[in-house]
């Protein structure tokens, strides 16, 4: 999950994107801001007029601002992004730093779970990807970027760095010179998933009503994705996946001769909730 907010200098972040920003993601924010002494991180928000505050100071400044949507890794002020790129735990945990790069990560990174120290250390996923491997690499060699991004897959990352352009890896949103790592800067909406007309399906015998906002946790909401799956399985209706960054739904509608299967790229947890119709349309 999480989102990462990217503004150069001079421009405006918005108030009302920070509030969605952290509305969907209400684990944590924090900054890293381009200096002439080089990157600062200030992290450890859990008050979004205190956001909104460090966001307006700098104003003219470049930065990067991350809202954290936790996965891995306790809910604290340590595990709250940017990060420097650095492999000392100790560095990675404090909540003010100045460095020579600052890094934000959007997404869920796999095979890079804590497991033993890093749990014992409480670090997140990002923070071990950080430590174990984008700090020992030259991650603006073409040849690296190519492989850390074919591994990343739908992951977003940020790399904010002092004297040199800022880089992006994966696919952003755009607000004019603003970037988003995903939608969940807007504001929550409902959208209706078409019915394709060469495919039919049967009206279901029951019709079921589920609702959930973004006050579920995505597992909770992941069960009552499966809470639909198993009562409506029989209707021709099978919920294969939903991505844990939360922005992709795969839907396949069945009959007995052939499954069709479509992607639809909407918010999926963050923006707003799920409404079950009828087996040729679900809303969101």
């Amino acid at each position: 999950m999480c989102v990462i907010a990217y503004k150069p200098a001079n421009e405006e972040l918005k108030e009302e994107w920070v509030r969605q920003c952290y509305r969907s993601n209400p684990d944590g924010a924090g900054l890293a801001i381009k200096t002439d002494d080089g990157i600062y991180i200030q992290k450890g928000f859990f008050n979004v007029e205190e956001v909104i505050r460090a966001v307006q100071l700098y104003t003219d400044k470049e930065m990067i601002v991350h809202f954290r949507k936790a996965t891995n890794g306790s809910v604290c002020e340590a595990n709250t992004h940017p990060f420097p790129i650095s492999d000392s735990v100790e560095q990675l945990q404090k909540k003010m730093v100045l460095c020579n790069a600052a890094v934000a990560h959007n997404g869920v990174i796999s095979w890079c779970v804590p497991k033993d120290e890093d749990k014992t250390n409480d670090l997140s996923d990002s923070m071990v990807f950080i430590k174990d491997y984008l700090s020992k690499v030259d991650y603006r060699n073409s040849g690296y970027i190519k492989l850390i991004e074919n591994f990343l897959g739908r992951d977003r990352i940020a790399i904010l760095e002092k004297g040199k352009p800022t880089l992006f890896w994966g696919a952003w949103e755009s607000e004019g010179n603003i970037k988003f790592s995903n939608t969940s800067y807007k504001p929550y909406a409902t959208y209706t998933m078409p019915t394709y007309g060469y495919y039919n399906p049967p009206k279901p015998a029951k019709q079921s009503a589920f609702t959930f906002t973004s006050e579920f946790t995505l597992v909770n909401a992941y069960n009552k994705c499966a809470d639909i799956v198993t009562e409506l399985a029989r209707e021709n209706i099978l919920w294969t996946e939903l991505f844990t960054d939360g922005t992709d739904i795969e839907i396949t509608l069945a009959d007995d001769e052939s499954a069709k299967k479509f992607k639809s790229r909407y918010s999926a947890i963050i923006c707003g909730c799920y409404v079950y119709e009828s087996a040729g349309s679900m809303c969101m």
